[in-house]
């Protein structure tokens, strides 16, 4: 399951209705991502004919997407379209996901970013990367995790260690073991792919406040 300590946690008293054995719709595999662009952690896939569910619905930057019990998000347009449902006077009109699941609630904004650092290797026959995130702290005395991802994504920055040339880190839009990891700015020498409004900008902690991330390396 995706942990970005932010996402709908799937419980059936808080979300009865659910759409069960979703069927991909061209290819007998569907990837199903931890954000919902396809651009992040493969946490999970559907073969056709396998049990899965998705339980609520939202629209992102590359379109609607499914949020399984799985924790995961399908891509809308790779899974088979609910059937047309038949009207009084017996034409047929076409249903949508969103007309029978309910909507999952606003997704935090994030940034999208291909990194510069960190070894390439294979899951499901897609390139992704083993990138080093500092635990609890942007210091480089801090813990690292290798965080998988294609593109990593990050939601603000706060203030750290001088990392190269630069005192900035990004906070990781996922949590690691249940606590926040950083990237710093050194690793993103490009434009973001993705820049949903709202992202990118300080965080509402770390900055002007120099060492206030000591005490995370203490803990």
């Amino acid at each position: 399951m995706s942990d970005h300590g932010y996402e709908p946690i799937y419980n059936p008293d808080d979300w009865p209705t659910t759409l069960k054995n979703l069927k991909c719709d061209t290819y007998n595999y569907c990837s199903c991502t931890e954000f919902p662009d396809g651009g992040g952690i493969e946490v999970n896939g559907i073969h056709n004919g396998s049990v899965n569910e998705a339980f609520c619905w939202r629209h992102a930057p590359a379109g609607t997407y499914l949020l399984t019990t799985a924790g995961c998000h399908l891509f809308e347009g790779d899974v088979k379209a609910p059937a047309n449902k038949t009207n009084p006077d017996g034409t047929s009109s076409q249903v949508f996901f969103e007309d029978l699941l309910p909507w999952c609630g606003p997704t935090r904004p994030y940034l999208e970013y291909a990194a510069s650092v960190g070894d390439v290797f294979d899951v499901y026959g897609t390139s992704q990367y083993n990138i080093p995130c500092f635990w609890k702290a942007p210091s480089k005395k801090a813990s690292t995790i290798m965080s998988a991802a294609y593109f990593p994504h990050v939601y603000c920055w706060v203030e750290g260690d001088v990392y190269t040339n630069s005192s900035r880190w990004w906070e990781s839009a996922r949590l690691e073991y249940g606590e926040k990891c950083y990237f710093p700015d050194e690793y993103f020498r490009s434009a973001p792919s993705i820049n949903m409004t709202g992202a990118g900008g300080p965080c509402d902690y770390g900055v002007n406040d120099p060492g206030w991330w000591e005490a995370a390396l203490e803990g």
